[in-house]
């Protein structure tokens, strides 16, 4: 558990998932399993290619979120130049007395999916401040089965309670850079065989499964 929480994303071709493919082999191997071998398969997913926010003279490395839908959250190579604002938890009286359309709103990362409230006001993006614990259900929130076009990021707590504080009496301009596209990746099923011991049924084939990969938001 702590080899496979501490290699990265493990989403299916993203390098902590070959990370992963490659430990589960080794370890297969270790333990003695039979014709250890790999099947390899093509698989499509969306690649984060990276994101910043420029903060004055100041660049922030930040990350995209899964799309929604098809919709990654790429941004013209340009990038959004746009006011930034802090939109709390996304209630609707956090935006009280805000001007939304238009910015790039900070969010508190465990606030469930009323990052679309941001977005029924006009809101151009939004970045969420990562939690110091979270859970898969507000993960799951983050995205939704259509393509919505909200580009939505993730910020490092330490670089998110510095914009937090910053925005707290005014908003302040600041650009954000982002690209994710799907290609396809290649992904393994590693497999590995026991010999039945009993007589009458070692024929017999008894199939045990789990994943090693992971998904992410």
């Amino acid at each position: 558990i702590r080899h496979l929480s501490g290699i990265g994303s493990r989403v299916a071709g993203y390098p902590g998932c070959d990370s992963a493919a490659a430990f589960v082999e080794a370890d297969f191997r270790a333990m003695g399993l039979e014709r250890v071998r790999r099947e390899q398969f093509p698989i499509t997913v969306p690649m984060d290619k990276g994101g910043r926010l420029r903060v004055g003279e100041e660049e922030i490395q930040i990350y995209g979120l899964w799309p929604n839908l098809v919709r990654t959250p790429t941004v013209p190579p340009e990038g959004v130049t746009a006011p930034m604002i802090y939109g709390a938890n996304g209630d609707w009286t956090d935006f009280d007395g805000q001007e939304v359309e238009g910015r790039i709103v900070l969010m508190e990362f465990n606030s469930e999916d009323r990052w679309l409230h941001a977005g029924a006001l006009g809101a151009r993006a939004v970045v969420f401040i990562a939690p110091e614990t979270s859970t898969w259900l507000q993960a799951n929130d983050k995205y939704v089965g259509t393509p919505l076009d909200l580009p939505r990021y993730w910020i490092d707590r330490s670089d998110g309670a510095a914009l937090r504080g910053q925005l707290q009496q005014r908003e302040i301009p600041v650009t954000l850079f982002g690209r994710m596209d799907w290609e396809q990746r290649p992904a393994w099923n590693i497999l590995g065989e026991i010999e039945g011991a009993d007589i009458e049924l070692r024929d017999e084939l008894v199939v045990v499964h789990a994943y090693y990969d992971g998904i992410s938001v």
